[in-house]
């Protein structure tokens, strides 16, 4: 009896999970169109394990000013896209040196993916995606594979042809 009222909880806990993704996808389109109906977007994410993600946009103009700029930034999906104050008028490429220091860390990583995606465009270049988490955590474990002593390795062998003693 336990067994099937716990598969139960989950399903619904699951469908619930499901219903309230599509309201959050529904807000990403919603305001990426009042975005985009209005000219060109830079758009940065950083996707995060444990901790809130965020999705930062930006409305830019031809000069390659910053005229709006929005972000989402929650653990749940009942995060919704609100306005990011201090970057109007401020040159895309430098909105590291704007009013990001007072933000949350993944907040920041967004908006800096934001910026490079928009200046790889202007390169003629296709944006990276930003890693994400189990890729970071999987790059990690190989450096600190990569960087112990290996005790399994024969020392090299001593090339000594030709050599007379």
């Amino acid at each position: 009896m336990n067994f099937w009222f716990l598969i139960v909880v989950l399903a619904a806990t699951y469908l619930l999970q499901v219903g309230l993704s599509v309201f959050q996808m529904r807000d990403f389109a919603t305001s990426y169109g009042a975005l985009r109906r209005r000219g060109k977007i830079a758009i940065g994410k950083r996707k995060t394990a444990f901790s809130a993600g965020s999705i930062a946009m930006f409305l830019i103009d031809a000069e390659g000013t910053v005229t709006e700029a929005t972000a989402i930034s929650g653990l749940t999906v009942l995060a919704r896209f609100k306005p990011l104050q201090g970057f109007d008028g401020m040159h895309i490429s430098q909105v590291a040196d704007g009013p990001i220091a007072r933000l949350p860390r993944p907040l920041r990583l967004a908006i800096l993916n934001a910026r490079d995606n928009w200046l790889a465009v202007q390169r003629g270049e296709t944006p990276q995606d930003p890693p994400g988490p189990l890729t970071r955590f999987l790059a990690r474990f190989r450096r600190s594979q990569a960087s112990a002593p290996r005790a399994d390795r024969a020392p090299r062998a001593v090339h000594t042809e030709g050599v007379t003693s």
